[in-house]
């Protein structure tokens, strides 16, 4: 979250941040803690980009809207989780071009430098085409 909020406040750019169960809030961004289902989708099909954790139903979600996510993990040196399976599924996602990858407010920077990126997947992108690609990367 203090990602987005430092890469918003240096860009000026408007940012919606979904903060989960924290009670930290960003100053620089519009803040909700949840959003159903419905309006989260709405809201990444009118964003320009998505950043968003490497939690698999967030990164499946943007990628059925047809665009790239940009995948921030969550990790457990910060408190942001138990461990670092995030770590490893940003890697994942990245090698299989699926998804943009940032570590630090100049990686998001950089990725928001370029045009938005639209997905190679698209609506069709199934839990079928989830499982295969789980089935490739354990071998």
């Amino acid at each position: 979250m203090k990602l987005v909020d430092e890469v918003a406040a240096r860009r000026g750019a408007t940012a919606l941040i979904q903060t989960g169960f924290t009670n930290a809030r960003p100053s620089h961004c519009d803040a909700v803690a949840f959003l159903g289902r419905d309006e989260f989708e709405r809201r990444v099909a009118e964003a320009s980009y998505v950043i968003t954790h490497a939690g698999e139903g967030s990164v499946i979600s943007v990628l059925r809207s047809g665009k790239t996510p940009i995948l921030v993990a969550r990790r457990s040196s910060l408190g942001e989780h138990v461990n670092d399976h995030q770590v490893q599924l940003t890697s994942e996602f990245q090698a299989l071009g699926l998804a943009e990858v940032g570590e630090t407010v100049e990686d998001l920077l950089g990725c928001l430098d370029a045009p938005p990126q639209e997905s190679s997947q698209d609506s069709k992108f199934s839990n079928a085409e989830l499982l295969r690609l789980v089935q490739t990367f354990l071998g």
